[in-house]
């Protein structure tokens, strides 16, 4: 999404500076990870990929642990698919409810 900011040249082949945005008013239980990341990520790796590598540090409470081994399996899948790296931004945010509401 940052890279549609003022990018007039995007814009001319449908890249929009418009976010989505969904709001999610109940967390169920089983919810307790957030996951941020851009196509560098996503173009690699799939929603099972993250969940289990996420699942793995989620234990550890080490959310930067989770986000630098996101990043080194994405960097890797990368130069053994296309010989370069895509940019990369990750953020990895586990979840503690209280009190659901």
């Amino acid at each position: 999404m940052t890279r549609s900011i003022g990018d007039f040249i995007a814009k001319t082949v449908g890249v929009t500076h418009e976010p989505e945005v969904k709001v999610y008013e109940k967390l169920r239980e089983t919810e307790r990870t957030l996951v941020l990341a851009s196509d560098g990520i996503w173009d690699r790796l799939s929603n099972e990929d993250v969940a289990a590598i996420v699942r793995e540090y989620h234990s550890r409470g080490d959310a930067n642990g989770a986000c630098q081994e996101l990043i080194r399996v994405a960097v890797d899948r990368w130069q053994k698919e296309h010989g370069m790296v895509d940019d990369i931004t990750v953020v990895v945010v586990f979840l503690k409810p209280t009190g659901l509401v």
